[in-house]
Order: structure tokens, then sequence, then C-alpha cells
């Protein structure tokens, strides 16, 4: 379900059987219920969106499988502002929501990482803690006058603003 076609592809590696379904805003998997031992997934942005296809991976996976998936970070750092009109402002969707849906929708863990895709081929994958962030940071090669800056945030713990995306992983 969802993923790009190259994560389908990386997918295969490790499976006897990938099947990359295009699933609608309803996320109505025409697969059985607890059919398959691993789902792809890319998050919409909105928490409404995230909670149905959250949920509609655990219905097709089986006990023990894992779902893959990630989000864009970048809607996460204005989420719960309001804008000066008073509406909401920025996404619904930030990491300890995406937890608290996986968690509803029946995955007993998930462990999120940061994609950053600075070195390109392939992008470097981090946890999520200060300490990785810091060394990543750390042994960066300074391409820019930003080297500083990306340091000083992830030893303040501000890491989340330096990387783009999320990866993770969840297990039913």
């Amino acid at each position: 379900m969802g993923g790009t076609e190259a994560h389908a592809l990386g997918l295969a590696e490790h499976f006897t059987e990938v099947i990359r379904v295009a699933a609608e805003p309803t996320f109505d998997l025409p697969l059985d219920p607890a059919s398959v031992d691993c789902v792809a997934l890319r998050v919409p942005v909105d928490g409404v969106s995230a909670a149905a296809a959250l949920g509609a991976a655990r219905r097709v996976l089986r006990e023990g499988g894992c779902l893959s998936f990630g989000f864009d970070n970048r809607s996460c750092v204005g989420a719960g502002r309001s804008r000066r009109d008073g509406t909401p402002g920025g996404s619904t969707l930030s990491l300890r929501r995406v937890r608290q849906h996986a968690a509803a929708a029946g995955f007993r863990s998930m462990h999120p990482f940061y994609v950053d895709p600075a070195f390109v081929a392939p992008a470097t994958v981090l946890p999520c803690s200060r300490a990785s962030c810091g060394l990543l940071e750390l042994h960066r090669p300074a391409t820019s006058r930003l080297g500083p800056i990306r340091r000083l945030l992830a030893r303040a713990g501000l890491h989340r603003l330096l990387y783009p995306a999320y990866l993770c992983l969840a297990y039913a």
C-alpha cells in the first residue's frame, strides 16, 4: 500500500511476494485480513487520514507483521500553532499523534527514525535521539556555513528541525 516503487523493489529482496496497492482515500484495501507480512505506506499529512491508513494496514497484517511507513517531518514543526485569524495552522500530525494512532490501530510497538537525504544515495537513516543526531552533525562534511548552526540545533535537542522525514517501523 503506498510507498514508492523503489521501496517495493527493496522489500521484494526480503519477501516472496510483494503487492503494491494504490489505496484510495478511504484506505479500503482489497486484501484479506491478516494476509500479508509487510506493508509499506506513505502516511498522509492529516491525522484523520493517518488513523485510517494505519487501521487499514493493521487489518491486513499477520500477527508479528511489520508496517514500514514514513511521513514528512516538516509538517510537524508548525503543528498546533494558530494563525492570526484563530484558525489552526500547520499539520495535525506529529510523531506523538502517529504513536497514538498506531497504538489505537493495534500495533504493539513503533520505532521512529529520521531520514536525512543530505548524503543522497543512500539516504541516512538514524535514531531519533540527541546523541545520534549530534554525532552525525559533528562528522558531517562542512559543505556550507550552516554546519555550526546544525551542530548547535542537534546539541540543543532540536534535531527534528534538521531532518525532513520520518521512517517508522510498527509491529503487529
